[in-house]
């Protein structure tokens, strides 16, 4: 197989993540061949920025050459219909390769393109894309998972090139690791949230709470990172101070805000199963 910087590189779908990663690939010296989107003013903007000179809304227009590498960064929720479109509209006689970014979903999802599970597969990169701004991907961990050797090899010499950590993971075990991804991040956010709410209530900037905050965060994942995260549990669960807990609940309980005090005591259930493991 040719080295993987003579393939041409094509990427279907113009969002959050695929800015990113168009800018990790263009800055390691890959070459971008086409940009597809159904949205012909969403490819035009993307190929602009990106100084890429072919785009497309019809996949009927692209023509694709031998040792070819499709990236998919689209929904979850629109990859088996894209697939479909795919094998119906794309000339697929120089059997391109197809890579989605899914998490969750294993490449199992792309395997009407073929009907077979060569030539597809995934790679998903534990990064957060809040918008369309560009994040470092650097030292990010990506998730290899496909049952194409070939394709294994090049997708991890692209994530070294990137400067990504490989992990290479089972197709039943990707549910599992989207959800790590989960809590580590979007359920991050709704704890902040729920911070920011109570701020709000004491007359608690959002800039001064994340001055307020951000220090016992960094501390709380040091810990985590030096000692292990189970031994990182501190506050009144680990003290048995059931007085503060009780005082706790009843600030909640006068905020009239049932699903706050829910979560501030599922979590409380969960601190306490930790707790019976120091």
């Amino acid at each position: 197989m040719i080295a993987i910087n003579k393939f041409n590189f094509f990427i279907f779908g113009t969002g959050r993540l695929a800015h990113s990663f168009v800018y990790s690939l263009q800055n390691a010296g890959f070459y971008i061949s086409g940009v597809y989107d159904r949205n012909l003013n969403n490819a035009k903007e993307f190929a602009e920025k990106f100084n890429i000179k072919f785009y497309t809304s019809d996949l009927y227009n692209i023509v694709v050459p031998k040792n070819s590498l499709i990236f998919l960064a689209i929904s979850d929720s629109s990859l088996v219909d894209f697939s479909i479109i795919i094998k119906k509209e794309l000339d697929l006689s120089n059997k391109p390769f197809f890579i989605h970014f899914s998490a969750a979903l294993s490449s199992d999802i792309l395997s009407q393109i073929y009907n077979d599970s060569n030539f597809i597969g995934s790679m998903h990169i534990m990064q957060t894309f809040p918008d369309k701004n560009i994040y470092s991907l650097e030292n990010c961990y990506c998730a290899i998972e496909t049952d194409d050797n070939d394709l294994r090899n090049l997708l991890s010499i692209l994530a070294e090139k990137l400067s990504l950590k490989i992990k290479y993971i089972n197709k039943r075990d990707k549910i599992l690791y989207h959800l790590i991804g989960v809590f580590a991040s979007n359920f991050l956010v709704a704890n902040l949230f729920y911070t920011k709410y109570l701020a709000e209530k004491i007359n608690i900037s959002e800039k001064e709470l994340l001055d307020i905050i951000l220090p016992i965060i960094d501390t709380t994942l040091q810990n985590s990172k030096n000692n292990g995260i189970i031994n990182s549990l501190s506050g009144p669960v680990i003290r048995n101070d059931y007085l503060t807990i009780e005082k706790h609940r009843q600030a909640l309980q006068s905020l009239n805000n049932n699903l706050l005090l829910d979560y501030y005591n599922v979590v409380l259930k969960i601190q306490e199963e930790i707790k019976k493991i120091l």
